[in-house]
């Protein structure tokens, strides 16, 4: 992947981040004369710029919202029974709880790996005792 991409959250996060984005600025444009709409919607826009740089909190706030989300589907699945709405519903929140489980927000350096690697055997050489 090129340089100017490594910018970009991978594994469905940049897409969740942008969607988080997109309906927070669209309900705050909308006529918001609903609780949700004028308490609920605007932290959206925290969380997506969050998830698009990468910051932690961002994940695990993002991560907490998903898993209220799939109580809050279990329980419509129970009230109204399987339906194809229901099943989208659960394919939708346990991809998104998944791709934020398994998101590496601080990919280790390869670089810094090789420079430690070798710092630590000029180390071993110096250390060792002398005949």
């Amino acid at each position: 992947m090129t340089a100017r991409f490594d910018w970009w959250p991978r594994g469905g996060i940049g897409l969740l981040a942008v969607c988080f984005i997109v309906a927070s600025i669209g309900f705050l444009i909308m006529d918001g004369n609903t609780w949700y709409t004028r308490w609920v919607c605007p932290f959206f826009l925290p969380l997506g710029v969050g998830l698009l740089l990468r910051q932690s909190w961002a994940r695990w706030v993002t991560f907490a919202f998903f898993v209220v989300i799939a109580v809050l589907v279990a329980v419509l699945m129970a009230r109204d029974g399987l339906t194809l709405r229901s099943i989208v519903r659960v394919v939708i929140v346990a991809s998104s709880l998944v791709a934020l489980w398994r998101w590496n927000v601080y990919p280790e350096d390869e670089e810094s790996d090789a420079d430690l690697s070798l710092m630590l055997e000029d180390d071993e050489r110096e250390t060792e005792p002398l005949p």
